[in-house]
C-alpha cells in the first residue's frame, strides 16, 4: 500500500470551509481554538469569552451552559458513549436567538485522531423557529424530551402542581413524578423551579 497522506494533526485546520461558528473545547471546557466566523461573535450579543471559558448573557444561560458541557464532556469521556446536546440563546438585542450545539469528540470518532486535545466542538447556529411556533416542539428538540414530557414540563412550567398535572392526564401521581425526573435529567434542571425558568425562556 502507499504511505499514509501526511494530514495535519492541527484541529484548526479540520474545518477550513465551514462557515458556521465554531468553538474547540478541550477535556476542561476551555476554548482553545476558534474559527473565523466564532470570532466575530465573541464579545457581541450574547456569547463571549471569559479567559478560555464560555460565558452567557444570563446566569440561567451559564448554568444551562455548564450542564451541557459536563453532559458532553465529562470527566469519563475516553470510556462512556457522550451524545451531544443543544441549548437555546436569547440575545440580548432581542434578535432571533441562537441555538449552541455541542458535539462530543471520542477515541470511538474518527476525528479524534486527528483533534487531541478537542474533546467538544461547539457550533453556533441561528434559530429557525417561526415566532409561532409550538412551545411543545421547541422542548422536544432542545432537550430530546418525549411528546409527553414536553407536555408535562410545559404544565409545570405554568405553576401547576405534580397532582394536577396527574389529574388533567388521567395518570398516577408515581408516574408524572417519575417523568418529573427523567425531564430534569433531560435538561439538566436542578428541580422545578429551575425547569419553569428554562421553559419560560424559550417562549417565542
Amino acid at each position: 500500500l502507499d504511505a499514509a497522506p501526511d494530514v495535519s494533526r492541527d484541529a484548526a485546520g479540520m474545518y477550513p470551509a465551514i462557515k458556521t461558528p465554531a468553538f474547540y473545547l478541550d477535556r476542561h471546557g476551555h476554548v482553545v481554538h476558534s474559527n473565523a466566523a466564532a470570532q466575530k461573535l465573541i464579545g457581541r450579543d450574547g456569547i463571549d469569552l471569559d479567559g478560555a471559558r464560555l460565558r452567557m448573557p444570563d446566569q440561567a444561560s451559564q448554568h444551562e451552559l455548564d450542564n451541557v458541557l459536563n453532559r458532553v464532556i465529562g470527566d469519563s469521556w475516553s470510556s462512556t458513549v457522550r451524545t451531544g446536546a443543544e441549548m437555546l440563546i436569547k440575545r440580548p438585542s432581542n434578535q432571533r436567538s441562537s441555538v449552541l450545539i455541542a458535539t462530543p469528540v471520542s477515541p470511538e470518532n474518527p476525528i479524534a485522531t486527528f483533534s487531541t486535545p478537542i474533546r467538544c466542538i461547539v457550533f453556533v447556529l441561528e434559530d429557525r423557529f417561526e415566532p409561532d411556533s409550538a412551545l411543545a416542539y421547541r422542548v422536544q428538540r432542545l432537550y430530546g424530551l418525549t411528546v409527553a414530557e414536553s407536555e408535562i414540563a410545559i404544565s409545570l412550567a405554568t405553576g401547576k402542581t405534580v397532582d394536577q398535572v396527574a389529574d388533567e392526564r388521567g395518570t398516577k401521581r408515581d408516574t408524572v413524578r417519575t417523568q418529573l425526573k427523567h425531564i430534569l435529567a433531560k435538561t439538566g434542571a436542578s428541580n422545578q423551579t429551575a425547569l419553569a425558568g428554562m421553559i419560560v425562556r424559550l417562549r417565542p
